[in-house]
């Protein structure tokens, strides 16, 4: 008989052990779940992103704007704009993400990517010109593509003046997005 109950004082002892254990562990989930929680991402401006470019290059950025554009030639990638509405950053998706629509134009969009600078002189912003109309084509009597083809067109006369010894266009290559 001593040993009968002493084999179940030793079950009940693992029972009791184990049941701690495991709330214990669940205890540690929990708090490690609200701690993930509580470490909110920062997010830069556009303004932010674009007057640090030399300094951010080749990083990780954290940036938020509204998105302005969709482009509708490959649906994977968005621009952002700032704050004030006068400068955009590029937002490029990759293979990776679902193809995105020109139904999320103004909604404030949240990435995480790394910013990567492009310098042109003035044969790769003739190029870059070249390429929208290309793109585009259809879509010249909107005011989307009148406004880019001005905004090309006043770089190229900056460069070929000497006004600027080049231009450098950033974006950001998203390792993840969300949008509110």
């Amino acid at each position: 008989m001593k040993h009968k109950n002493l084999v179940i004082v030793f079950f009940a002892i693992l029972l009791i052990g184990g049941v701690s254990c495991n709330q214990q562990t669940k205890s540690t989930a929990d708090n490690a779940d609200e701690k993930e929680q509580a470490v909110e991402i920062e997010y830069s401006t556009v303004e932010t992103i674009l007057q640090n470019g030399d300094d951010l290059s080749g990083q990780t950025v954290n940036v938020r704007g509204i998105i302005d554009h969709v482009c509708r030639h490959g649906n994977n990638r968005f621009k952002i704009l700032s704050s004030d509405g006068t400068q955009e950053l590029k937002i490029e998706l990759g293979d990776n993400f679902k193809m995105v629509t020109p139904e999320i134009a103004g909604q404030l969009a949240k990435v995480v990517g790394t910013l990567v600078p492009v310098q042109m002189n003035a044969e790769k912003v003739k190029a870059w010109e070249e390429n929208v109309r290309v793109n585009h084509a259809g879509e010249e009597d909107t005011e989307h593509f009148k406004q880019e083809i001005l905004e090309i067109q006043n770089i190229y006369n900056q460069l070929i003046t000497g006004e600027i010894p080049f231009y450098i266009e950033y974006s950001v290559e998203a390792e993840r997005y969300e949008l509110e």
